[in-house]
């Protein structure tokens, strides 16, 4: 567990959902220990969410994406990397 996100994380997770992954039980029990054993609440989780904010996401993913890719995300303030995150702690941050 990062104490900062890292934006090529949250990258990767949004890929991966956009191509219908989801964590199957053993995957997500997994997540939840690791979560409870850092002792990580909703709050903490909140937080680092909101580390993959615009300026971090235009520094450390424009060498690394396509433009294309850089472009798109860009034009949305890379709000589909904190949404993919969002969705991934969803049960997590149900307790806020």
């Amino acid at each position: 567990m990062r104490r900062i996100m890292k934006v090529r994380d949250a990258f990767d997770i949004d890929r991966l959902r956009l191509v219908g992954v989801v964590l199957n039980e053993q995957l997500e029990n997994h997540l939840h220990d690791t979560l409870m054993n850092h002792e990580l609440e909703a709050e903490d989780i909140s937080r680092r969410i909101s580390q993959v904010d615009e300026k971090r996401c235009l520094s450390e993913l424009r060498s690394l994406l396509p433009p294309e890719v850089f472009d798109a995300l860009a034009r949305e303030q890379f709000r589909p990397l904190r949404n993919a995150l969002h969705e991934l702690y969803r049960r997590w941050l149900e307790d806020e």
